[in-house]
């Protein structure tokens, strides 16, 4: 029996996740998708509630059991994220393959992107440029085109980057991976969220599934949380910012000043970015020091948490018991605060 892996954050879930599962749904026997839950890797909340999401998803007809990923993974750096779901997927002894979708569509050229960044040039090529305050992700780009000695524009696409960091995090597994080309035409789920912000209509980009779960629910942002993530972190002591993960260089102090004079989320990521530091990171690192996440997982879960399983999903004899959420009111608390904020 063929079990697919899928690693997602359906936000929200959209047409261009139906075409990525109907796609492994021709291949794979069952479909598992470990799937962010309140918070994403981009740094951000996510814009409905995780159990509608992961529903969403399974009414669709195209996933059988969708799984939550710890916060600490989704807001994690790239790499993080990557290693943190497939080490999910392995703990459960069942999957087959993992399956991805990916601006190339092409493994044999995603692993050729891996194999310049094994160049034993690459550690200390990537330390000096780093020294030049540039960010990690561009610094990478520089230093494997010179190994390479050709431009490589695959490293700019999100999906690409996503893809390599699954292929290495799946090194010495037995699980496969699979790759499927992502539509050129595909609208993205930035661009949906842009809409829903706006108040347009996203009927056309959305399976009736999704909309059928999330008609009665509006969508949240991250100016609806502020007024409670801001409050939180003025309280926070200095030291506590020290003790984050990403406070590296005095970024963590960086923050704790930061913090101290804002009055908005924008505010606070203009005042601590700079070149060396991707506004995706500072908007993590906020996040987690919102959440008091201050270090990574030492060790996998003696469970998983299921958002939504459709009744082979359930059958599903995994080497971790399957535990069912709880209520989760986080979404009721953010709109709280939005409604705080207005009143305010």
């Amino acid at each position: 029996m063929n079990i697919a892996g899928v690693i997602a954050e359906f936000n929200p879930f959209h047409n261009g996740h139906v075409q990525l599962l109907t796609a492994v749904r021709k291949f794979a026997d069952l479909t598992v998708v470990a799937m962010s839950g309140n918070f994403v890797q981009r740094g951000d909340i996510a814009v409905y509630p995780k159990a509608l999401r992961a529903k969403a998803a399974v009414d669709s007809g195209l996933a059988d059991l969708v799984l939550e990923l710890p916060a600490a993974v989704s807001l994690s750096s790239a790499q993080g994220f990557a290693r943190g779901a497939v080490e999910l997927l392995q703990s459960l002894e069942v999957i087959t393959h993992l399956a991805f979708g990916s601006e190339s569509g092409d493994l044999s050229e995603l692993r050729e992107l891996i194999s310049y960044q094994r160049d034993e040039r690459f550690d200390a090529s990537i330390r000096e440029t780093l020294k030049g305050g540039v960010s990690y992700p561009s610094a990478r780009q520089n230093v494997l085109e010179r190994i390479a000695e050709k431009q490589l524009p695959q490293l700019r696409e999100a999906n690409n980057i996503l893809a390599l960091e699954y292929l290495q995090a799946l090194e010495g597994s037995a699980i496969e991976p699979l790759t499927f080309k992502r539509p050129a035409d595909s609208v993205s789920a930035t661009r949906l969220r842009e809409l829903l912000r706006s108040g347009a209509d996203v009927s056309d980009f959305v399976p009736f599934t999704a909309r059928r779960v999330t008609d009665n629910t509006s969508p949240l942002f991250a100016e609806d949380a502020e007024f409670a993530i801001l409050a939180t972190l003025k309280a926070k002591p200095r030291e506590f910012f020290d003790l984050l993960t990403d406070a590296t260089e005095g970024l963590g102090r960086r923050l704790f000043h930061a913090v101290q004079s804002v009055n908005t989320l924008q505010e606070l990521y203009t005042e601590v970015k700079t070149k060396r530091y991707t506004l995706s990171r500072i908007r993590r690192m906020t996040y987690r020091a919102w959440l008091g996440i201050t270090s990574e997982p030492s060790a996998p879960a003696p469970y998983v948490t299921v958002l939504a399983a459709n009744k082979r999903g359930r059958e599903l004899k995994c080497a971790l018991p399957l535990k069912n959420a709880g209520a989760d009111d986080f979404h009721k608390f953010i709109a709280a605060c939005k409604t705080a904020r207005n009143v305010i």
